[in-house]
């Protein structure tokens, strides 16, 4: 007998068979994801009126358009064509693209591809930026708006953009960029900025000769000589500096920073705020590298670029504080329509002697000490820097806004630069078995003089060349003094000075049961007295030298509380020792806070 197959009519096997491949493609789709389509990448030359051609990189959306560009003047070279930057300067290239945005990169001429000579924020790079935006516009992947990008030196670099007012500039959004380079970063406090001249010859000089890709190239501009041709406020330096023509920009604003940020720029933007632009908003933050945060882009800057780019409305952007900010070391956000702020409360410390016979010893109270007392270092002196300490604090100290140091000081020679440091000093307990003294749960008694340093944390520093002093205006604006940086007043050696020190502003929170640490300190360069030389700060009744710290106290409040320095009458106390729920068996729940009261490696807080 002959078995015959069953028969599956035609229709009803193609579709088993679709039904099969498409199982198939899913289960395919699920191991292989869809990549998204890259953005375009290419290269331009743009010639300028002088015939000097600048080198462009074009960063497109995918998706052939117009769309309006993020533009970026830069310095720095740029890696092979076909690559996307992703660095602190320009942020991440290709994801911007991907959100809809052109992205365009010029190297300012004399870098990178571009011709033409470098000169440090030179008049003639200021000019290509309207012609290079003006280009931008004309092109056919462009909807003719444009908007400043850029960090650092490509921040101030949009200041000077701005200036300018090509008409297709749409707003710009600077970060950590300086209104005025000789303050902030070439010669701070009037004398040549060591760190900022490393920057140069690093990240500019040294890329360009040593680049990732492409033929090396060699920049003679020499930083170092213009600081020592250019020593005061001249023309030469007022050329760069965008403050003095604020009036001219006619775009808005929106200026970026960090507390963190390595060339240092706030103070002149912050003592600035009056003179702003109209509408000119700030946003500060806690990290260095602002445009590589996510968060940041996409909550702060990308709504801004929104707004600027959709015909600025609703008109959210005026609507917002004038500055918002992050405290340096936690996560808190603040704002206020005024700097200070209007919690600010000045408050001083006072450099005083020791009180048990030590030279070394000094001290910052809440009181200044009664008699004549002052502290030399240097040649002949104990030591080749002063340091005043307070007592712990009792309580967390919030400091926010600008910090000087007003001080009375005499130099045996006719010039000297001042360094001023101010740290917090992170307190422990010592710990040791045979000290009988140590408290117990029956008896928590902290005393002072069981506390040991663990480590310092810079807050805030500042500079000053003696012969540099002279206050602009003769006046000191809500404790940030301004400074001629004109003509050179030289001391006469012995003679004693008032001198009004700024210290970079702060936005932070001094911990209870740390100290604040003062550092004061002398140095010369080539156009000091080189010879070796002692200076004195005095702190007594008739030259009242005191540290002005920006307090955030409500009215009536004491500003800054310490540990008090007598145990019998005042003792510290360990905080209350929190009630720990049963756990299950295993390992010990290393998440609740009691059960790390006991790590050696746990500092103590303490409060009164």
């Amino acid at each position: 007998m002959q078995i015959q197959s069953p028969t599956i009519p035609l229709r009803a096997f193609l579709l088993l068979i679709s039904m099969i491949w498409a199982q198939t493609v899913v289960a395919q789709a699920e191991l292989v994801p869809v990549q998204a389509p890259s953005p375009l990448t290419s290269q331009a030359t743009v010639v300028m009126r002088d015939g000097v051609e600048i080198s462009v990189r074009i960063f497109n959306p995918p998706v052939s358009s117009s769309y309006p560009t993020l533009y970026v003047a830069s310095p720095y070279p740029l890696a092979e064509e076909g690559t996307f930057p992703n660095t602190p300067t320009t942020s991440d290239v290709a994801w911007l693209a991907t959100l809809g945005y052109n992205v365009v990169i010029a190297n300012v001429r004399g870098t990178g591809e571009s011709g033409g000579n470098f000169e440090f924020l030179g008049r003639e790079s200021q000019q290509d930026q309207y012609e290079l935006i003006e280009w931008i516009a004309a092109q056919p992947w462009s909807n003719g708006q444009v908007a400043g990008m850029g960090a650092a030196y490509a921040g101030t670099m949009q200041w000077l953009m701005a200036i300018q007012n090509p008409p297709h500039l749409s707003c710009i959004a600077p970060v950590n960029g300086t209104l005025d380079p000789y303050t902030d970063w070439a010669m701070r406090g009037g004398t040549p900025n060591r760190q900022f001249l490393q920057w140069y010859e690093e990240e500019i000089r040294d890329s360009h000769a040593f680049p990732a890709s492409g033929l090396p190239r060699y920049i003679d501009f020499d930083m170092r000589l213009q600081q020592l041709m250019h020593p005061t406020m001249d023309n030469w330096w007022l050329e760069r500096a965008s403050l003095t023509n604020m009036a001219d920009i006619q775009v808005p604003v929106m200026i970026f920073g960090s507390w963190l940020s390595e060339l240092k720029s706030l103070a002149t933007t912050l003592g600035n705020l009056d003179k702003l632009p109209p509408d000119t908003r700030v946003y500060i933050g806690s990290t260095d590298a602002l445009l590589q945060d996510r968060d940041f882009l996409s909550s702060v800057l990308l709504p801004y670029y929104g707004w600027c780019f959709n015909s600025r409305e609703p008109a959210a952007h005026p609507q917002l504080p004038t500055l918002r900010y992050k405290l340096a070391d936690v996560d808190d956000d603040r704002s206020s329509n005024d700097w200070p702020t209007g919690l600010t409360r000045f408050t001083p410390l006072y450099p005083g002697a020791s009180t048990n016979g030590n030279d070394t010893d000094y001290h910052l109270e809440l009181r200044q000490q009664n008699g004549s007392s002052n502290s030399s270092w240097g040649e002949g002196a104990s030591g080749d820097m002063l340091t005043f300490t307070t007592p712990p604090l009792a309580e967390d100290l919030e400091l926010t806004g600008p910090l000087m140091f007003e001080f009375y000081a005499s130099s045996s020679a006719n010039d000297v630069i001042f360094n001023v440091e101010l740290f917090e000093e992170e307190t422990r307990l010592q710990i040791s078995a045979s000290n009988p003294a140590l408290p117990t749960f029956t008896n928590p008694t902290v005393t002072p003089s069981l506390l040991t340093a663990a480590a310092d944390t810079l807050v805030s520093t500042g500079t000053l060349k003696a012969s540099m002093r002279t206050l602009a205006n003769n006046s000191v604006r809500n404790y940030q003094p301004v400074y001629a940086f004109g003509n050179l007043a030289k001391l006469n050696p012995g003679r004693t000075y008032r001198f009004d020190l700024a210290l970079q502003p702060v936005a932070r929170v001094i911990r209870a049961g740390n100290r604040l640490k003062l550092r004061i300190s002398s140095s010369r360069d080539a156009s000091t007295n080189r010879a070796a030389s002692s200076e004195a700060i005095f702190h007594n009744g008739q030259f009242t030298s005191r540290l002005w710290l920006p307090v955030q106290a409500p009215p009536g409040n004491q500003p800054i509380v310490f540990a008090p320095e007598t145990p019998t009458t005042n003792t510290l106390q360990f905080p209350p020792i929190p009630v720990i729920p049963d756990q299950p068996s295993g390992e010990p729940d290393t998440s609740n806070p009691a059960a790390r009261l006991f790590d050696s490696t746990n500092p103590v807080i303490l409060i009164p």
